[in-house]
C-alpha cells in the first residue's frame, strides 16, 4: 500500500497515477528501500555501541589536579593556623615555661625600648613572667576575644602591671596576618639615704646626683644593684635585689642602704684642721658637725694638727670604731708653755755649744718625723723641722710628694751621729742611718753616709741643706 504524496489518497501499488487527483506516483526501488533501511539499522547499532575508555594520561592528569587542589588547600589551612593569634599564644606560653629565649625572641617584640637585651636578660624576663604564665595566656586569650574599637587588642595586665600587648604586624605573603607581642616597659626608681652613689646596673654605671633617681624604660625582671659611694674620706659598697613582689604599676623600687655613721668631733682648738688617715681635710675643728660618714671598723684614724709661730704640734690619733664623739687633745703645755718651759724648750742649745747628745738627739727626731711625713705624703709633718731659706725645705717637700707618688714608705732603724763640726751659725753632723724602704714589688735596707747642715737660730735647730749623702 502507498499513499498520493499530494492528496494522500491510497493506491493501488501497482498504480503510476493517484486516481483522486492524478497526481504521478514514485515507485521506491529496492536498493533505495534496502539503503533506507541500513542507514535505519546502522543507526541504531550505532546508538548501541559502549563509548570509547579514558586514557590513563588524561586520568593522571585528573588526580594530579586533584591532589594539588588538595595539598593547596591543606597549605593554606596550615599558614592560616600558624599565623594565626592562637598559635602566638601557644608558642609565647610554652617559651615562658621552658625558658627559651631563642623562641621568646620570635614572639615579643620589644620595640618600647632604647637598648638591646642580652639573652641573659631575656631568659630572667622569662622567669618573671613564668611566675604569672598561666593569668598571662588567660588573659592574652581574653583580649583576643575583645579587640578595641580602635581594632587594638587590649593590654595584658597582672597584678596591676601592664606586660604585654598582641599587636598586627605585616602581612605574610599579602595574605596572612602576622602577630607579635610586644613587651611594656617599667620605670626603676633607685633610692639612697647617701647622695652622689654611682649605681651599677646590669653592669653599666650611672651617677645619681640626689638620693634619688629614676632609670626609665627597664625590663622587669629579677636582679641585683650594686651602689658605690666614694666620699673625701672614705668608700663604701652596698648591693640590693628587685622584689618582683612589690613591681606595681610598672614601677620597681630598689633602696641602696649604706652603713653610713657620723661623728661629731672636738678639741680644745678649734682652729686646729682636722687630719684623717694623715691627710688633711682641710676642715677646721669649728667648722665641723657630724662628720662623715665615716667607717666604724677602725680603719679611719682622726687627729688634729695646729701651726704656730713655734711651729706644728700635733694631737692623739683617735680610730673611730663607734658613733661617739672624737675628742682630739692638744697638749697645752707644749702650746702655751710657761716662761721657765719656753726658755728651756726653745734653747735646744743649753750653751754657747751644743753638746753631742743634744745633735744626736735632734737629728734623730728629724729623720723620724721626716719617715713619717713621707709614708703619709704629708710634708707638714716634719715641715717645723726645716728652716723656711734652707735649701732643704723645697727638696725635702719635693721628694716627700715624689715617694708617695711612687707609693714607696721607709722605716726608720738607726740614726748615728759619728761626728760633727761647729761652723759659723751652727754644725755640719756626719750620720750613719738605716732604713728599711719599702716599694711596691718588695723591701730592701739600705745604709747611708750622711752630712747635714744644721743651724740654730733663736735657740732651736733646723735642717738648712743635706750637704751629701751616699749609700754604703
Amino acid at each position: 500500500m502507498k499513499f498520493c504524496s499530494k492528496c494522500g489518497a491510497k493506491q493501488e501499488e501497482s498504480r503510476k497515477f493517484c486516481a483522486s487527483c492524478g497526481n504521478p506516483l514514485h515507485t521506491q526501488s529496492a536498493s533505495s528501500k534496502e539503503t533506507d533501511t541500513t542507514f535505519a539499522n546502522n543507526q541504531e547499532s550505532s546508538n548501541q555501541l559502549p563509548k570509547k575508555p579514558m586514557t590513563k594520561k588524561k586520568k593522571l592528569l585528573i588526580v594530579s589536579l586533584v591532589v594539588m587542589v588538595a595539598l593547596a588547600f591543606g597549605i593554606h589551612k596550615y599558614l592560616e593556623n600558624l599565623y594565626s593569634p592562637e598559635a602566638l599564644v601557644s608558642s609565647l606560653t610554652e617559651a615562658i615555661e621552658e625558658k627559651d629565649v631563642d623562641s621568646a625572641k620570635k614572639v615579643l617584640d620589644f620595640i618600647a625600648f632604647d637598648k638591646d637585651f642580652s639573652d641573659k636578660e631575656i631568659k630572667s624576663y622569662l622567669t618573671y613572667l613564668n611566675n604569672y604564665k598561666e593569668e598571662i595566656g588567660e588573659e592574652i586569650k581574653f583580649s583576643l576575644r575583645e579587640p578595641e574599637s580602635s581594632g587594638e587588642f587590649p593590654t595584658v595586665s597582672v597584678d596591676n602591671n601592664e606586660l604585654l600587648q598582641v599587636v598586627k604586624g605585616k602581612k605574610k605573603f599579602g595574605i596572612y596576618q602576622q602577630y607579635k607581642v610586644e613587651v611594656k616597659p617599667f620605670n626603676l626608681v633607685v633610692s639612697s639615704n647617701l647622695e652622689n652613689v654611682t649605681v651599677e646596673i646590669s653592669g653599666k654605671k650611672e651617677k645619681m646626683n640626689e638620693d634619688s633617681k629614676t632609670f626609665k624604660k627597664m625590663l622587669p625582671m629579677d636582679m641585683k644593684i650594686k651602689g658605690t659611694y666614694k666620699g673625701a674620706y672614705t668608700e663604701l659598697e652596698t648591693e640590693a635585689s628587685l622584689d618582683s613582689s612589690e613591681f606595681y604599676r610598672n614601677v620597681m623600687e630598689v633602696d641602696l642602704e649604706f652603713d653610713a655613721e657620723y661623728v661629731d668631733v672636738y678639741s680644745n682648738e678649734y682652729d686646729a684642721t682636722l687630719f684623717v688617715n694623715g691627710k688633711s681635710t682641710g676642715l677646721k675643728i669649728d667648722d665641723i658637725y657630724n662628720f662623715g660618714p665615716v667607717k666604724t671598723d677602725g680603719s679611719m684614724v682622726l687627729h688634729a694638727e695646729l701651726k704656730t709661730d713655734k711651729g706644728t704640734f700635733k694631737t692623739n690619733e683617735v680610730k673611730i670604731v663607734s658613733e661617739d664623739d672624737v675628742y682630739l687633745e692638744f697638749d697645752e703645755s707644749e702650746l702655751y708653755p710657761s716662761e721657765e718651759e719656753e726658755t728651756s724648750t726653745n734653747s735646744t742649745v743649753a750653751s754657747s755649744e751644743a753638746t753631742e747628745e743634744e745633735l744626736q738627739s735632734f737629728i734623730s727626731d728629724y729623720l723620724s718625723y721626716s719617715t713619717s711625713a713621707i709614708n703619709k705624703g704629708d710634708f707638714s709633718v716634719v715641715e717645723s723641722f726645716h728652716h723656711p731659706d734652707g735649701k732643704s725645705y723645697k727638696e725635702s717637700k719635693d721628694y716627700v710628694d715624689y715617694l708617695y707618688g711612687k707609693d714607696i714608705t721607709e722605716t726608720l732603724i738607726s740614726v748615728e751621729l759619728v761626728d760633727y763640726e761647729a761652723t759659723d751659725n751652727g754644725y755640719l753632723l756626719y750620720t750613719v742611718d738605716e732604713f728599711d724602704i719599702h716599694y711596691p714589688d718588695g723591701t730592701k735596707r739600705k745604709k747611708y753616709d750622711s752630712v747635714y747642715k744644721i743651724v740654730v737660730e733663736d735657740g732651736k735647730f733646723y735642717v738648712w741643706s743635706l750637704e751629701d749623702t751616699k749609700e754604703i
